[in-house]
């Protein structure tokens, strides 16, 4: 299971459904409409006994932190607690089992407790990546010399759309022309870190993520043109890595500075 203890929210689960569930509301759903949407998407996870039970506890917890708890919600985690189901996913670590219980009590007592009004919920500050696909960008280095990325692919998960970016094979002083890129070569990433069963695929991609605000420095990145090409596999596992980082990043994977 992806649980590093025995608290509610010390599970990989009990996590995203805290988070997705008040995203939903931060994008302007109501409670219950936020419900029905992880009842959705979550409905194969809830097949699954230990997922199941996961689901429901987080869900009770975030929603009484929220002032938004359902008594449907709440129905499902008591009688999760009562029947001791939870507790079964913990038989091989006992010292954990007794904290767990402790846990679960707390979480009933306070599921019985009085609910509060409402709270607002933020909305999320997604970062959207400006660049369409295809696109070729100069990127200034510490040295003063440029090299190029493309914009690969794009990278979505609840914190927005992140660029995965291709390192051309060129560097130079300036900027260059767009022509030059179309008899460029990708460069791969080392593949010294893949596990055997992926060396036959080359990583080629790596995801830049903004480490302030919504948006890179303009400063680093400018664009010289965009050009379709075929997609390809751009091989597992992707690196992540802030655009504060980058240089670093280049130089340590590439020998780019």
């Amino acid at each position: 299971m992806g649980a590093w203890g025995p608290a509610i929210f010390s599970d990989d689960t009990a996590s995203d459904v805290r988070d997705e569930y008040r995203d939903h509301v931060g994008d302007g759903m109501s409670g219950v409409e936020a419900t029905d949407r992880l009842l959705s998407t979550w409905r194969e996870a809830l097949e699954d006994e230990d997922e199941a039970s996961v689901f429901w506890l987080a869900l009770a917890a975030t929603q009484q932190r929220c002032g938004r708890l359902e008594d449907r919600v709440r129905d499902e985690a008591l009688a999760i607690i009562e029947s001791g189901s939870d507790l079964s996913r913990w038989s091989d670590q006992p010292e954990w089992a007794m904290r767990r219980r402790v846990v679960l009590q707390d979480l009933a007592a306070y599921l019985h407790g009085p609910q509060s009004a409402p709270k607002r919920i933020r909305k999320r500050r997604r970062f959207e990546c400006e660049w369409p696909i295809g696109e070729h960008l100069a990127y200034r280095l510490p040295s003063g010399r440029y090299l190029v990325l493309r914009v690969a692919q794009y990278h979505d998960d609840r914190g927005g759309r992140a660029p995965i970016f291709q390192l051309m094979r060129w560097t130079g002083s300036r900027r260059p022309p767009m022509w030059r890129m179309r008899w460029c070569r990708l460069h791969p990433l080392p593949d010294l870190k893949l596990m055997p069963e992926s060396r036959s695929l080359p990583r080629t991609g790596f995801v830049v993520l903004p480490s302030k605000g919504s948006h890179f420095a303009r400063d680093k990145f400018v664009s010289i043109g965009n050009a379709t090409f075929k997609v390809q596999d751009i091989g597992p596992p992707m690196p992540f890595v802030m655009d504060n980082q980058l240089d670093e990043f280049l130089e340590s994977e590439f020998g780019r500075s």
